[in-house]
């Protein structure tokens, strides 16, 4: 298993033209949407640690996450919780990154 399968994601989150992602949990949830913000480790380290992930549907994708009140809208995910994530610029070319055990 990779040590970190955040960064892999975080490193995909910034090199992607589209956040849109199909993202499947250890109880087989499956969430779909766009991924627009992350939650990281305070620890000082040289190497990036995410704890949590910001996921809302593609509707909500330009109102930072919050709605009309201030109020968090969409999902937080947890980074340890995540067992694979697809990434998809287009339906042909996504790339599956998977947390191996």
């Amino acid at each position: 298993m990779h040590k970190d399968l955040s960064n892999q994601i975080y490193n995909e989150f910034f090199l992607n033209n589209s956040r849109e992602v199909v993202i499947k949990l250890q109880d087989n949830t499956i969430l779909k949407g766009i991924l627009i913000g992350y939650f990281k480790d305070e620890d000082e380290t040289e190497e990036l640690h995410i704890l949590k992930w910001h996921l809302v549907d593609k509707k909500d994708a330009m109102n930072l996450g919050l709605d009309s009140f201030g109020s968090i809208i969409g999902t937080i995910i947890r980074q340890k919780d995540i067992v694979e994530i697809k990434f998809s610029e287009d339906k042909e070319n996504q790339l599956r990154i998977k947390n191996y055990k």
